[in-house]
């Protein structure tokens, strides 16, 4: 939903065109543009992973929010879309293409950072007890294949955190009491 607001008092800055959509840094120059063209105008100032801002031609702001992320801000100020496919890193970690957070999966080895995921400088790694198989991707979950006797783990992106599933593919498996003990290890950080 939608709510109005009166212009602030923010210093004008240049706007700028880009294709057919007017967007501008500040509020008062959004409205100025949005009354002279009568089409409302992206006030991108205001701008968030989770809104949007228009000021429209009659002197009135429409802010849009969502629940759920609509664009990722990237470490350059740039904004880029929401995507969690996976993909292979340079340096060998798996990772969403467009997320909130800096997430990243293991690509195998030591289970010791089996998954890395931070925010605003602060981080968590989640380890296995064990080493991990190089994943098999599939659009955004990387399978790791037999982590006990047939049982798969898989983990899952997402434009916000992940998931953790354990895939049991035989009854044998499932009787398995190492599934009973199953823990990750978590080891939070703080920046130095």
């Amino acid at each position: 939903m939608g709510r109005s607001a009166t212009v602030s008092d923010l210093a004008d800055q240049p706007g700028q065109v880009r294709g057919d959509l007017h967007v501008h840094p500040a509020p008062t120059t959004a409205l100025a543009q949005a009354k002279s063209s009568g089409e409302p105008v992206e006030v991108t100032a205001d701008r968030t992973e989770h809104s949007t801002t228009h000021a429209n031609p009659d002197g009135t702001f429409l802010l849009t929010q969502s629940s759920t992320p609509q664009r990722v801000h990237r470490e350059d100020g740039s904004w880029g879309q929401v995507d969690p496919v996976l993909e292979r890193r340079p340096d060998g970690r798996i990772a969403p293409k467009g997320a909130v957070v800096d997430l990243s999966f293991s690509g195998g080895g030591s289970g010791s950072d089996m998954l890395r995921m931070g925010k605003d400088g602060r981080s968590i790694t989640l380890g296995w007890t064990d080493a991990l198989p190089e994943p098999t991707l599939k659009d955004a979950t990387a399978t790791y294949a037999d982590v006990l006797d047939g049982v798969d783990l898989q983990l899952t992106a997402t434009a916000e955190a992940y998931r953790e599933v354990l895939v049991v593919k035989t009854p044998e498996a499932a009787a398995n009491p190492e599934l009973e003990q199953v823990k990750p290890a978590a080891c939070p950080r703080r920046p130095a």
